[in-house]
């Protein structure tokens, strides 16, 4: 990769890492709304008639899936490229930041 490819990869990262960082803030903000809350069946069918709560969940979700998809999508392929990583489908950028230790896909 040329020095002026990398630069502008470098540059591509920070702005997504800069985004990333953005929706962390709100998905903390998010989470906040929800931390006295937990969510089990009876609380999941009471939502129906808290429309309040609903939307405080239903927008919690929404930004974790965002952010989730920005770091999969945007964040980790622009790190593994400028780090001179080559990766194709998600799943193989995945694979390749698990292999680098730079997700951890161990659940237990």
């Amino acid at each position: 990769m040329s020095q002026n490819a990398l630069a502008m990869e470098r540059q591509r990262l920070g702005a997504t890492l800069e985004t990333v960082r953005r929706e962390g803030v709100r998905l903390l903000y998010s989470q906040q709304g929800l931390a006295c809350q937990t969510t089990d069946k009876r609380r999941v069918v009471e939502l129906e008639n808290n429309p309040a709560m609903a939307e405080r969940l239903e927008a919690f979700v929404s930004r974790y899936s965002r952010m989730q998809d920005t770091i999969g999508e945007k964040l980790l392929p622009h790190w593994l490229h400028a780090q001179g990583e080559r990766t194709t489908t998600l799943i193989d950028t995945l694979n390749r930041a698990e292999r680098l230790q730079i997700i951890n896909a161990n659940y237990k």
